[in-house]
C-alpha cells in the first residue's frame, strides 16, 4: 500500500522515537509527513530535515515545523519558506 500512495503520513507519539520495533515498517524515504505530538531530539529531528520529510508537530507550545520536499508535495515550496522563517525564530 505504501508503494502505491503518493504521499505517506506517518502519526506517531514521541514514546516511539528512539525505540526498535519488532517489525519495520518502511524506510524514510517513504514517508512524506510524519505527524507527532512533541518535538522528535536532535538526531531525528536532523535525520527527518535530511531525509525531506514534512514534520507536524501537535503541541501546544512553540514548534518547529519541516516543509517537506517540493517533489513530495508542490504546496511544499510556500511551506518551505514560511517553516525556514518559523525553524529560525525557534532555533534562535
Amino acid at each position: 500500500m505504501i508503494q502505491a500512495a503518493r504521499r505517506v503520513i506517518l502519526c506517531v507519539d514521541h514514546t516511539k522515537f528512539g525505540r526498535q520495533s519488532i517489525s519495520r515498517l518502511c524506510d524514510l524515504d517513504a514517508i512524506s509527513t510524519l505527524i507527532t505530538d512533541q518535538t522528535p531530539p536532535a538526531d531525528i529531528f536532523a535525520a527527518l530535515e535530511h531525509a525531506g520529510i514534512e514534520l507536524i508537530v501537535t503541541s501546544t507550545g512553540p514548534a518547529p515545523v519541516l516543509p517537506g520536499r517540493p517533489d513530495r508535495d508542490p504546496r511544499a515550496v510556500t511551506r518551505a519558506r514560511q517553516a525556514a522563517d518559523e525553524r529560525d525564530r525557534f532555533i534562535d
